[in-house]
Parts: structure tokens; C-alpha cells; sequence
């Protein structure tokens, strides 16, 4: 039989896995000049989405061909945090943008701490994934009167078994 030459045997599958939730090898990338954070509020169609700024302004903004790209997906919902870049920067349109950036939701509740978000982007920020917390809840009359449990007596007929 042929020896496998290739990539994609046991050993390689096995590499290290990671979740894009943890966000521990990226570094948080703030805005510069000619650039604004944004939500996404709706889906148009074509890599378009409709996003909400930090100045309350709503722009259409196109999701570049590298984020579609097989290696490196990223998905776009409603309700991400992104980063923008205005094209009218570029001497063109005003009511257009490029998706440059898409915040995970633990680097989206940083910036919000932070202060670089507006109320009306933040908005939502609360009813993003947190740590599940069990909370019990106390009852007022949980007390058992131990004098009455032993009040009532049993008779088992074993011939009824």
C-alpha cells in the first residue's frame, strides 16, 4: 500500500483546538482616525448590512471578500459589534462603509466599560452570553415541625404482599 504523503491523518487532526469565544490570542483593536464603531440592525443581502453608528447615524456597510474567504469565515449577525470604515474619507459617498473588524462579545462588553460606546450601540450589550450563575431563591416557610413526624404509625400486612 502507498504511504499517505499528505496532510490529514490522525496525527494532524488532532492539533490544537480553539474557540473564537475566549478571544485570548487577539488583541483588542480600538478605532483610529476615519473609522467608527457600529451594531449591526439588520441583514440586506449581498455582504450588506445596515449598521448603526456611534453618532446615531444609520450606513449601509459592505463585508469585504477576505471575511468570506474558506480559511478564515467570519459570520455577521444582528447585533454585532463591529468596526467601520466611512467612505466618504475616501472622497466618495457618505452613506457607505466597509466592515473592517467584528468584536467578539467578551472584547465587545470591554469596550463598553471602556466608554468607546455610545448608549444606542451598547444597547444590547447586556443580553450577550455571560457566566451562567445558579441563584437560589429562599423560601420563607421552609421549617419542618419535627414533632409531628413520627405521629402517624404504619401497619403492613405481610400476607398482602
Amino acid at each position: 500500500m502507498p504511504k499517505n504523503k499528505g496532510k490529514g491523518g490522525k496525527g494532524f487532526r488532532s492539533g490544537k483546538k480553539t474557540t473564537a469565544d475566549t478571544g485570548s490570542s487577539r488583541k483588542l483593536e480600538y478605532k483610529t482616525e476615519n473609522q467608527e464603531y457600529g451594531r449591526i440592525i439588520k441583514a440586506l443581502g449581498s455582504r450588506n448590512f445596515m449598521v448603526l453608528t456611534n453618532e446615531g447615524k444609520e450606513i449601509v456597510s459592505h463585508v469585504p471578500k477576505k471575511f468570506k474567504h474558506k480559511s478564515s469565515r467570519v459570520w455577521f449577525n444582528v447585533d454585532d459589534i463591529v468596526l467601520i470604515t466611512v467612505r466618504s474619507s475616501y472622497g466618495l459617498s457618505d452613506n457607505m462603509a466597509d466592515i473592517i473588524y467584528k468584536y467578539l462579545p467578551n472584547e465587545a462588553k470591554k469596550l463598553g466599560k471602556l466608554g468607546e460606546l455610545s448608549d444606542q450601540v451598547s444597547e444590547n450589550l447586556q443580553n450577550l452570553p455571560q457566566e451562567e450563575a445558579i441563584i437560589f431563591e429562599e423560601e420563607e416557610n421552609n421549617e419542618v415541625d419535627i414533632s409531628k413526624v413520627g405521629e402517624q404509625d404504619f401497619e403492613i400486612d405481610l400476607d398482602d404482599l
